[in-house]
């Protein structure tokens, strides 16, 4: 290995080292009681050189986490993408499949996304939150229009959001109470699974 090449190593290595502390500091002190002074610290750098890597806090914040949010989006939008055909004949397979696909988005990245939702305040995805149930209803009343057709008497952006908050926040509880990916998928496929069949298969 020659010198350049050693050099690019060393920088690539220091900015990975930079990262995790990032999302340790981001995760336990959320965006606003995080400072580049601590980060640059638990690195073994000094403050200067962490900002030759990011020249903000932010730009730091949003390199650790865009990945995530623009997965999230995606897969809210395109879930049909990833599952096989729903009929009365094949939910559990479908449960098992969107279990298996959201288990592993979240587990894979359970950090970061509790970064997004929780730990945002001060950045431009402080109002995340929102913007994903938008999303999801936005969805979710597609849904809702092909299954009540006729009626006309149900306030179907209303209805969509209500199921859209109550998902999503169900995620993000199962995420911060629970740090074990198997724990995390057992949980979100016996969640779907009554979400899919109603609360009367718990009675």
């Amino acid at each position: 290995m020659n010198i350049g090449s050693f050099m690019q190593y060393l920088k690539s290595e220091i900015d990975l080292l930079i990262q995790n502390v990032a999302v340790k500091e981001f995760y336990r002190n959320g965006y606003e009681n995080t400072s580049m002074r601590t980060i640059a610290s638990k690195s073994g750098i000094s403050v200067g050189n962490l900002y030759r890597y990011y020249r903000s806090k932010e730009k730091l914040f949003e390199h650790i986490i865009m990945h995530i949010y623009e997965k999230m989006v995606y897969i809210i939008k395109h879930h049909n993408d990833f599952s096989v055909e729903l009929n009365m004949e094949n939910l559990a397979e479908v449960i098992q499949v969107q279990g298996k696909i959201m288990s592993e988005t979240l587990s894979e990245n359970r950090r970061e996304l509790l970064i997004l939702i929780d730990g945002s305040r001060g950045t431009k995805f402080e109002k995340i939150k929102k913007e994903l149930v938008t999303v999801m209803a936005d969805h979710v009343s597609g849904h809702l229009h092909d299954y009540y057709k006729k009626k006309r008497d149900i306030d179907m952006p209303a209805l969509s959001r209500i199921l859209a908050a109550g998902y999503l926040e169900s995620l993000w509880n199962i995420l911060r109470d629970n740090e074990n990916n198997e724990d995390i998928r057992k949980l979100l496929i016996e969640y779907i699974k009554i979400m899919v069949f109603g609360m009367n298969i718990l009675f």
